[in-house]
């Protein structure tokens, strides 16, 4: 990461964390938490981790299973019609949609909602 980046974030202490792969993510009809995946970088980096965008909502690419799913009683299979949803702004864009922030949630088809649990950045 740039120093400008560093000390862009540093000073902004008002927002929430930018999220990088491997952050964990939770569904609240999941019986277990999954990790974030990307299959290719945006070539934007935090603390040597590809950044992601509110576009990487993608089943079986970014996100893949919650383990069982207390709705159907079966396994997993989510089901996300939309992008990531920030719960506050941030004017970072990577590769033209706003960087993931860990308030964010999305909305799971089936019926659970997903929430990130944990940013990656310590991992």
């Amino acid at each position: 990461m740039s120093n400008t980046m560093e000390k862009y974030l540093e000073c902004r202490s008002d927002i929430t964390e930018y999220v990088v792969r491997v952050g964990e993510i939770r569904c609240s009809a999941g019986t277990l938490p999954d990790v974030l995946n990307m299959p290719y970088s945006h070539g934007v980096f935090l603390k040597d981790q590809p950044q992601m965008n509110i576009a990487d909502s993608v089943v079986g690419a970014n996100i893949i299973c919650f383990g069982g799913c207390t709705i159907t009683q079966s396994k997993c299979v989510p089901s996300i019609a939309s992008k990531w949803v920030n719960m506050s702004s941030t004017k970072l864009t990577i590769d033209g949609e706003d960087a993931l922030l860990k308030n964010a949630n999305l909305i799971c088809v089936v019926g659970g909602r997903i929430t990130i649990s944990d940013s990656g950045q310590n991992n």
